[in-house]
C-alpha cells in the first residue's frame, strides 16, 4: 500500500504543471534592467539598460540612499575595536558616504543606515545612538562614535 501511495504522489508531482511567478519576457527585462521586482517598485526602470540604471543609483539589486534620507546621519564618525584602536574614519555629507576616503554604498532602513565596508565590516549607524561595526569573517566587533 505505501509503494502505491508513493507511487501516485511521485507521478502527480511530476505530471503537474510547473508554476512561473513571472513571465519570460518580464524575466528578461528585470535581466537587461539590472532590476528585481523589489528596487523596480522603488523607481528602477525595467525599460532602460543595467548602465541607465546603475547610473540613476540602482546596482546590485539595492535602491540608492537618497540624499535628503542622508541628511539626518550627516557628519564625520569613528569606528574603534574594544581596545580603542580606530578601524575607520567614516564620513557623510552631501548625499555622499566615504569609508578612510572611498566611497562606498549605503542603505537607509528607518533610523539605521547600514554601511557595507571593505574586509566584509559592517557599519551600522542609528541617529538615536548605539552605532557599530562587525567583520562577517572574525566576528569582531565594536563601537562607532562621532568625531
Amino acid at each position: 500500500m505505501k509503494k502505491m501511495l508513493t507511487f501516485l504522489a511521485v507521478s502527480v508531482v511530476i505530471a503537474a504543471p510547473a508554476a512561473h511567478a513571472i513571465n519570460a519576457h518580464y524575466r528578461d527585462q528585470l535581466i537587461r534592467s539590472g532590476c528585481n521586482q523589489v528596487t523596480e517598485v522603488q523607481g528602477c526602470d525595467i525599460h532602460k539598460t543595467k548602465a541607465q540604471n546603475e547610473a540613476a543609483g540602482f546596482s546590485d539589486g539595492e535602491a540608492p540612499a537618497a540624499k535628503s534620507d542622508l541628511q539626518k546621519f550627516e557628519g564625520n564618525y569613528v569606528a574603534h575595536r574594544p581596545n580603542g584602536q580606530r578601524i575607520a574614519n567614516i564620513h557623510i555629507g552631501a548625499g555622499k558616504t566615504t569609508v578612510d576616503g572611498k566611497p562606498v554604498k549605503a542603505t537607509i532602513l528607518n533610523d539605521m543606515l547600514i554601511i557595507n565596508g571593505k574586509n566584509n565590516r559592517t557599519f551600522v549607524i542609528y541617529t538615536t545612538g548605539g552605532s557599530f561595526w562587525e567583520n562577517a569573517d572574525t566576528h569582531d566587533r565594536g563601537v562607532i562614535e562621532r568625531g
